[in-house]
């Protein structure tokens, strides 16, 4: 008021309610969009659930820029919207064309002819390479939100959903909310406001822009390349190998692994062998292997027992590792070395070793064997297992 006279316009109007939405990328702009509701608020879809001549149009609140002032406007769509496309404008029976769904603002403040909020289409032109028609009419009509794009083929009698291209805008939330966004690419799109938090619903979390945008709490991911910008300490669990991992400022590194409800301690693989045969100088992969996850930096407990009859000669016995699901003896490495003295007729030994894991995911352990001279034969029973286990360390 000034005195007794009203001195506040629609512009004025525009602008204090601006205020109090998300911020946009300058002080003093607000970011434009549909307002987050529930359901599918501003979805172009065929008609169900027989596709004909028309598209609806689910109803939604929007915040539409004022290209040509101040402040926002805001428009509500307060019911569903059936629009007509190939009934008024049938497909060439030649060529393609696209079509346009959009929200236009209109203002005769501005010099439009109408002051009006109206959900529409805009037709594009048969080519043999179409493009998007011009949804401001040669910038008559400045003011609109894109929705959808229509592609339409030559000769086509109804709108498919595969036809219907969604090019809805983000979510628009009051100031201080939580933004929806469905990408990366829609989050690097908003604004670098400190503090301005974001919900990714491609990804199931929160991220937080602190100079850059940060994950918070611990994340569930099944690639830890999602998380563009870790913090030192940031947790995370990797679905592809049940592992938590935390970033150390440089890498990743696996801390705990979560793969069956006996971890962090707990037998992770098991490998047994039942049979006779003849050992020799060479040294040869023996039959017993056991496959399992483990994590870097974690120490694991290798269990193997041989149970045999009527060997001779010394047994030397090599422990190896070598990551992936199979072993040999290219790319694999002995972790450890026993001897054992030649058995009587029967006997069973045991040896206990412990290996630190150099690297995170699967791995094969087995058994090489030779002696030192001569055969070694096992005529009669010969049982042998091999055990890794976690120790918690």
């Amino acid at each position: 008021m000034n005195g007794a006279t009203r001195v506040l316009d629609a512009e004025d109007s525009r602008v204090a309610f601006g205020a109090l939405l998300q911020p946009g990328a300058t002080a003093t702009a607000n970011s434009v969009g549909i307002i987050n509701a529930a359901g599918t608020p501003g979805q172009v879809a065929a008609t169900s659930p027989t596709p004909d001549v028309s598209v609806k149009v689910s109803a939604f609140r929007a915040v539409v820029p004022a290209t040509r002032g101040m402040g926002p406007y805001i428009a509500t769509l307060d019911g569903d919207k059936t629009l007509n496309v190939l009934g008024t404008d049938p497909a060439d029976p030649s060529n393609a064309r696209r079509d346009l769904i959009i929200a236009r603002q209109t203002d005769t403040y501005y010099g439009d002819g109408s002051t009006a909020y109206t959900v529409m289409r805009v037709k594009g032109v048969a080519t043999g390479s179409p493009t998007d028609p011009d949804p401001t009419q040669g910038g008559v009509y400045p003011d609109y939100l894109l929705l959808a794009r229509i592609r339409i083929g030559a000769g086509a009698t109804a709108i498919t959903g595969a036809m219907i291209d969604d090019l809805r805008p983000p979510r628009v939330v009051a100031l201080g909310g939580v933004v929806p966004v469905a990408s990366v690419t829609e989050r690097n799109a908003l604004p670098a406001v400190p503090g301005f938090t974001v919900y990714r619903r491609d990804k199931g979390w929160t991220e937080v822009y602190n100079g850059t945008w940060q994950c918070q709490g611990t994340v569930t991911t099944g690639a830890l390349a999602d998380i563009t910008h870790p913090f030192t300490g940031q947790l995370a669990i990797l679905t592809t190998d049940n592992v938590l991992y935390r970033w150390t400022g440089s890498a990743w590194a696996g801390t705990v692994s979560l793969v069956d409800g006996a971890t962090p301690r707990g037998i992770i693989a098991f490998g047994v062998h039942v049979g006779s045969g003849t050992i020799t100088t060479t040294d040869a992969l023996q039959t017993e292997r056991a496959t399992g996850n483990v994590v870097n930096g974690r120490s694991y407990r290798i269990t193997h027992v041989r149970s045999e009859a009527g060997a001779s000669n010394i047994l030397t016995l090599g422990y190896r590792f070598k990551a992936g699901a199979t072993i040999d003896f290219a790319g694999s490495t002995v972790f450890e070395f026993h001897t054992d003295a030649p058995p009587g007729s029967y006997r069973t030994t045991t040896r206990e070793s412990y290996w630190r894991a150099p690297f995170t995911g699967q791995v094969t352990f087995g058994v090489s064997a030779r002696v030192n001279s001569g055969v070694a034969t096992i005529d009669e029973f010969r049982a042998r297992q091999l055990m890794i286990e976690d120790t918690g360390l």
